[in-house]
């Protein structure tokens, strides 16, 4: 082979292909869908990212991936989850109502050095994930979720803001 013809940087596969192989292949072994131990349906999304052209050596890796779970739920849902508990939680789930609630996991990163490394990380981890998400109980996890989505919607503030005050579960107007 001639040096003067090889390339200066290295052949990469393409960005999308690389992420459309890695959702193809989580829809083939049916990894896109994953269940908790209280029989909440999740979502798995594969996002791929490539890092430079030029890696030291054991450095830096070329390529990650995120994996991130994901779950729309009602109120509804969560009680029949098992979640909340219509008595116990009956303020939470007024101050939910009938909204929708995403649910979002901070994404797993990994890094590979190529993207057939990239591969064999998801053929070997993704098992593990849905092992560990059958058998590991979310439920706090969820709890502080939707009580921190109620939170930033302001649910709280409006509240206070329509000049009521909460007195042993009744509403009394100023």
């Amino acid at each position: 082979m001639d040096h003067e013809k090889l390339p200066r940087k290295p052949a990469i596969p393409s960005l999308t292909s690389a992420i459309s192989e890695i959702n193809a292949w989580l829809s083939k072994n049916r990894y896109e869908r994953l269940k908790d131990s209280a029989g909440l349906e999740w979502s798995l999304n594969a996002a791929a990212e490539k890092h430079g052209m030029r890696v030291p050596p054991d450095h830096e890796k070329l390529w990650e991936l995120r994996l991130s779970f994901e779950v729309d739920v009602t109120s509804e849902l969560l009680i029949k989850t098992g979640t909340l508990s219509e008595k116990e939680d009956e303020r939470l789930i007024s101050l939910v109502g009938e909204d929708v609630i995403p649910i979002r996991m901070r994404p797993l990163r990994f890094f590979a050095h190529s993207e057939e490394e990239l591969r064999s990380i998801m053929i070997e981890e993704l098992p593990k994930i849905r092992d560990r998400f059958q058998h590991t109980d979310l439920t706090s996890l969820k709890r502080t979720l939707v009580g921190r989505w109620v939170d930033e919607r302001g649910q709280f503030n409006s509240i206070s803001t329509q000049n009521q005050v909460f007195f042993k579960g009744q509403s009394l107007k100023r």
